[in-house]
């Protein structure tokens, strides 16, 4: 609810409270009318914000790019995604779905806030039609691009393929040893 609208409420109350009007009817009608008035902009919410800079040398990430989230082959690609949630995870990857007509979201969970799309469009100068797979490395450096739909295990393997990824699969896999 915003903070205007309870604002306005504890306002109504302080003056009903004063003037010695009833309340269990008032704090009803009020509390009605809150929700009614605060769903609109609990729809309307605009999202999580998204900070590129918090991410080098924690994740990578996979910007998924479309000209809308109706696109197919955008569907499928992030479907993909999802299927190798595990693989995706075990690299410390992200994916974030961009379309250009729909909501940006992390996959499948929250909303990102509506500058998100156009912010990463520019940075990466994806165009508004193009349909593509942005894969950024730990560094924060652009590694490759994948036209959708992407054939996912071309994206592991070069993850796989990168000195950083070597050198984490070697600890790992000394650390279980």
């Amino acid at each position: 609810m915003s903070r205007a609208l309870l604002l306005g409420i504890a306002l109504l109350l302080g003056i009903a409270l004063l003037l010695g009007i009833a309340l269990l009817p008032g704090i009803a009608l009020l509390l009605g009318m809150a929700l009614i008035l605060g769903a609109p902009v609990m729809a309307q919410s605009p999202g999580v914000a998204f900070d590129e800079t918090e991410h080098p040398w924690q994740h990578r990430l996979f910007y998924v790019f479309a000209p809308s989230d109706t696109l197919d082959a955008f569907a499928a690609t992030l479907a993909s995604l999802q299927a190798k949630h595990d693989a995706i995870a075990e690299r410390d990857a992200l994916v974030l779905a961009l379309p250009h007509e729909g909501t940006a979201r992390w996959l499948n969970v929250d909303r990102l806030s509506p500058d998100v799309g156009p912010a990463l469009r520019a940075r990466y100068d994806v165009d508004a039609d193009d349909a593509v797979l942005v894969l950024v490395g730990k560094d924060g450096t652009e590694k490759h691009r994948y036209a959708l739909p992407v054939a996912l295990e071309n994206v592991l393997a070069r993850i796989d393929s990168m000195p950083m990824r070597q050198r984490e699969m070697r600890e790992r896999q000394h650390g279980d040893g």
